[in-house]
Order: structure tokens, then sequence, then C-alpha cells
């Protein structure tokens, strides 16, 4: 009962609270302390790698090269949470909501959830498999036209998996060039 009650409070504090753990900067921490851990594990076989990890770079310049950011692993880390280059969500593409919703709601959702809808593919349900799709939903106050709490769902082919694929075998477009 009490590992239940637990998750609950977990949930809760999920969707009524903004998580300050999704933001580019703390996840430039969060793959500086990662690389951290792993060196304590492989001492002396990642030196090369390290020159690679950086500090807090994030963009340089044109980037005429094609690597769309400072070629440091934590740039990387700040793009994804900024750019869908792959997918392209947040920047051309938007999910289709599950349900019929006002314009006007639609439009006030994707004001406040830019950021949402540039991350959405970042989840994944390992136990239905590397195909599988991704499902989001939830509540949103909506102060205006209607001043009410609006469930809203959407369910998206891609996940998580099928990006990092993608993101290995260069099969992307760096859609924030479109």
């Amino acid at each position: 009962m009490l590992p239940k009650f637990f998750l609950m409070v977990i949930m809760v504090i999920m969707v009524y609270f903004d998580l300050f753990a999704h933001d580019p900067v703390h996840h430039q921490y969060i793959t500086r302390e990662a690389f951290k851990l792993l060196k304590k594990s492989f001492p002396t076989q990642l030196n090369k790698m390290e020159i690679y990890i950086g500090n807090d770079e994030v963009w340089s310049g044109g980037s005429a090269d094609g690597s769309f950011g400072a070629l440091k692993v934590v740039s990387g880390a700040w793009l994804e949470d900024e750019y869908d280059i792959v997918y392209g969500y947040g920047l051309t593409k938007e999910p289709k909501f599950n349900q019929e919703l006002d314009p006007s709601i639609i439009l006030k959702i994707k004001q406040k959830w830019h950021n949402a809808l540039t991350s959405i593919t970042h989840f994944w349900d390992a136990d239905k498999g590397e195909s599988a799709q991704t499902d989001q939903s939830g509540n949103i106050f909506i102060d205006w036209p209607i001043n009410d709490c609006v469930y809203w769902s959407f369910t998206i082919p891609e996940n998580a998996m099928k990006k990092m694929r993608r993101y290995v075998y260069g099969d992307y477009d760096f859609w924030l060039y479109r």
C-alpha cells in the first residue's frame, strides 16, 4: 500500500509542478556527471572522449560543418531540449490530438507547450518494443476563452529509441534549417 501512495504523490508532483530537470542547463549537468561516473568505471580508457564532453557549450556560430552545435556532447544535450532536429516537432510538425479541441484552446496549448512539443520524442515504453508509439496525455489550465482545465492527449508513431537510431545512422535532415 505504501509504495502505491508514494507513486501517487510523485505523479501528482509531476502533473502539477514544472519539472526543473527538463531544462537544457540541467541536461548538460547530467551529461557531465554521467561521464564522470563512466570514467570511474573505465579510468584509463576514456581520455580521448573526455575532450568531447565539454562544459556548457551550446552553439558554435554558423556551424558550416553541419554539426549544428559546439561539437561537444553537452551541446547535443542542450539542443535535444531546444529543437527536434530529427522529426521537427515544435518547429514544422505537431501531433494530432486524439480529441476535438476548440482551435483557440489548441493555440493556447501550443503557446504554453512549445518546449513540450519539441521534446515529445524523448519518451519510449521499452516494454512495448522498439517500434512502440508514444502516447501522452494530461490536463492544462486554459484561462481564456473557457477558464477551465482541459484534458488533452495525442499519439505519435515516433519514440526515443527510433530517434536514437536515426541519430546513429544519420537518417535525419536537421529540421531546424527548413
